[in-house]
């Protein structure tokens, strides 16, 4: 996993976003079913938790979890966030190891800790990061054990607008374009052992112009973090065709009253391991 998101400060975009999407709602459901599904709920292991959206509601269910998160400004508001939740239940801090670290990292350093220790995996909106997914999938395959279950949710190759998904993935990722084809044939890697879904989340946005306004007008708007966050983060310096593209995108998904409802679809990866015994479903 490559370092994006050090030092990163466009965190109040995280918060606006969890306002206006039914995003979060539909990936705790998914992961609430993966749970619910396994035998034992010893251990979990987030890659790439973020704010700890995923990371806490999904800690409560096992004794113990861990999260890794390579963005400096991200893992300080984990740590917060882990802090207020873990005084608030009463839970101990042993129960929980929080990490600031890169996937490559944390797996060169606990390759045999941690080989078949998880029963569940969780790597959410964070696979767009590794150069060569296979690999790193299988990798992940190897902190399971054998009933255990690696849960991955990303943006499907399925998803319209193509055009527009590529360049707000690159401007915002900083990773080549051809990898949204690359994460999409997941299952084919993993033909014998991986199931995948469909869901579809809404975001609801304002009228653009009001958007670009308060942009140029209102430093601390949220919607001035927020187009900084996913349509480019220097948003002023947006080329004139890269904005009219945006304006064509939003118009396709415009709601009376000027509003935008963006219908995008994810896909919801489960990945088994395969073992000399018949595996679990």
């Amino acid at each position: 996993m490559v370092s994006v998101g050090r030092g990163y400060s466009e965190t109040r975009a995280f918060a606006f976003l969890a306002k206006v999407s039914d995003e979060k709602i539909k990936q705790r459901r998914e992961i609430s079913k993966a749970v619910k599904s396994l035998k034992n709920k010893a251990s979990f292991l987030d890659i790439g938790a973020g704010a700890g959206d995923t990371f806490i509601e999904t800690s409560r269910y096992f004794k113990e979890s861990v999260a890794i998160e390579p963005g400096s400004r991200m893992f300080e508001i984990l740590n917060k966030n882990t802090e207020k939740y873990l005084a608030a239940a009463g839970r101990k801090n042993k129960d929980i190891t929080l990490l600031e670290s890169d996937w490559d990292t944390f797996y060169k350093e606990n390759s045999k800790k941690y080989e078949g220790y998880f029963d569940l995996i969780a790597c959410v909106h964070a696979i767009y990061f590794f150069k060569d997914i296979k690999k790193e999938i299988s990798r992940m395959l190897k902190f399971l054990n054998d009933d255990g279950k690696l849960l991955i949710i990303c943006a499907t190759g399925r998803s319209q607008d193509k055009d527009f998904v590529h360049i707000f993935r690159h401007k915002l990722l900083r990773t080549p374009v051809v990898k949204e084809a690359k994460f999409s044939r997941i299952k084919k890697m993993f033909p014998k052992n991986c199931s995948e879904h469909i869901i579809s989340t809404k975001l609801t946005l304002e009228n653009f112009n009001s958007m670009d306004k308060d942009y140029l007008s209102e430093k601390n708007a949220p919607t001035n973090y927020y187009l900084k966050f996913a349509f480019k983060k220097f948003y002023d310096q947006y080329s004139a065709e890269e904005k009219k593209l945006l304006r064509n995108y939003l118009e396709k998904h415009k709601l009376k009253g000027g509003r935008y409802m963006i219908t995008q679809k994810q896909s919801i990866y489960i990945i088994t391991k395969i073992t000399k015994k018949p595996y679990h479903k």
